[in-house]
């Protein structure tokens, strides 16, 4: 085994999936609009009208990214407002078509950013179906092909599942989508539309609209080593949506507020290094991974692997090891330098402290599984002194 001791007070970050730290590059590229190009992108001035068309070189950056038109990106404060504004919009345009109780398909595994939103619209009259996943942690197309009905506006799905890596297969859920709309005489922009929570893809996969096959996608700045704070969100331009805040006609109208420049070139510059970079990061973090389940299974034999192997991002493990406790782990763990989770970073906010995501897939494992994240700095030396700790702490 290892040598175990704390290295050099060096800290082992291990926890992407909650944030990454900002590229340099994208911190220099935001740099001239925190002062010297502070202006209002609304203004009518020609300082204003510069830093307008800064806007929108990073609105077109990014829509080249998404493969959409420029008009079909709006820029928000986090991928949790993205993911509001995707679901109650198209609710409340549906609302005001004359369907009086709209119909949303989503999963039992979907992060809180949209289970919230769909529990929040249940309290006003909005009916959601809850699909669950099989033990891998991957949603079954026909069940959601069997629970569409003839009132479903919208089915929002998380691409890459937060806490397990596990990838959805959104592509199917649209071919299944696009089937029912056929035999019910529907053309393939109306209703039911499939928005997907990117936010934990694109380091690793391209998240085009057609590669994802949704009408509605969010990124998160935050987890692409850019700013926190700022998100994208694509919106087909023939998906009805309406907006869930009101003030200015920033963003269309769709978000109103006065846009943080620096952000948005920052999350422009973040999307282009880590789409530069996603092959060779993939394959690079997908042998690190494998050999840190190699050493897992090797020092600690009893610890299983949630979700699935063959449909995973490369930089996630998700480690059951039964009769350990969670929580304590992750506080020994950072004693030793070694920052990881045992949930999603938004949930530690409440009282239930476990996983429900784990809790869907593996409910003996909710209270004794791991989310272990790799990221750019991540090296096989780390992995050694993380799996060492680790037989450590469970051995005791």
């Amino acid at each position: 085994m290892f040598g175990f001791s704390k290295r050099n007070n060096k800290i082992i970050y291990l926890d992407h999936a909650a944030t990454t730290p900002v590229d340099p590059i994208v911190v220099q590229a935001m740099a001239p609009f925190w002062h010297d190009n502070f202006y209002n992108a609304s203004s009518l001035y020609d300082q204003g009208v510069a830093v307008k068309k800064v806007l929108e070189s990073s609105r077109t950056l990014i829509a080249s990214y998404f493969l959409s038109r420029m008009e079909e990106v709006f820029f928000t404060g986090s991928g949790t407002e993205s993911n509001n504004i995707a679901i109650r919009g198209v609710v409340d345009a549906y609302k005001e078509k004359g369907i009086s109780r709209p119909h949303i398909i989503t999963s039992s595994i979907e992060h809180p950013a949209t289970l919230e939103v769909c529990k929040y619209l249940e309290g006003r009259g909005v009916e959601v179906t809850y699909i669950k996943p099989n033990t891998a942690g991957r949603i079954d197309s026909q069940d959601v092909h069997n629970a569409l009905k003839a009132h479903t506006v919208l089915v929002s799905l998380i691409h890459t599942q937060n806490e397990i890596g596990t990838i959805q297969p959104t592509k199917d859920v649209e071919r299944v989508i696009n089937q029912y709309k056929k035999a019910q005489g529907r053309i393939e922009s109306d209703a039911p539309h499939l928005h997907v929570d990117a936010s934990q893809s694109p380091n690793y996969i391209r998240c085009t609209k057609d590669k994802l096959g949704a009408q509605l996608i969010t990124i998160d700045g935050s987890k692409i080593y850019g700013p926190k704070g700022v998100s994208a969100l694509y919106v087909d331009r023939r998906v009805p949506i309406r907006p869930i805040s009101y003030g200015g006609g920033q963003e269309s109208g769709l978000r109103p507020g006065t846009e943080n420049i620096p952000l948005i070139v920052g999350l422009a510059k973040a999307l282009e290094i880590t789409e530069s970079l996603r092959e060779s990061e993939s394959k690079r973090l997908s042998d690190l991974r494998d050999y840190c389940v190699e050493l897992l299974k090797k020092n600690i034999p009893e610890a299983s692997i949630n979700g699935s192997l063959k449909h995973r991002i490369p930089n996630n493990i998700s480690v059951c090891i039964p009769g350990m406790n969670a929580e304590y782990a992750v506080i020994q763990l950072s004693q030793k330098g070694i920052l990881c989770s045992f949930m999603t970073a938004c949930r530690t906010q409440g009282n239930d402290l476990y996983s429900y995501i784990i809790q869907e897939i593996n409910s003996d494992c909710k209270n004794s599984s791991l989310r272990i994240t790799f990221g750019r700095s991540t090296r096989k030396s780390d992995i050694r002194f993380l799996v060492n700790s680790l037989a450590h702490i469970t051995q005791k």
